[in-house]
């Protein structure tokens, strides 16, 4: 038997796939033997490693751009002054 679990328009990818995740953990428990309950695909996953290409080029963006204050200002204070002030939205889950 083949189900299929749509997220609403304005629900949150990776929630709907976590709280997913811990229902089919607890409807396991309850499966007669030999029945055996899998994901066939999850889009989450794909979510997920996007949030983290972006977490990751934003490091590197960041790491280059404190690398060209030092070379252009010479100057380490000035530099550390100037690379406070770049956001850096980095929040990891």
């Amino acid at each position: 038997m083949l189900l299929n679990i749509f997220r609403q328009p304005d629900s949150i990818t990776v929630a709907v796939a976590d709280d997913l995740g811990r229902e089919m953990e607890q409807i396991r428990h309850t499966l007669p033997q030999g029945v055996k309950l899998q994901s066939f695909y999850d889009q989450s996953v794909l979510v997920r490693d996007s949030i983290a290409s972006v977490r990751d080029a934003i490091l590197v963006g960041l790491i280059l751009a404190a690398i060209i204050l030092v070379l252009f200002l010479r100057d380490w204070g000035s530099s550390l002054v100037a690379g406070l002030v770049i956001p850096a939205p980095l929040r990891s889950r």
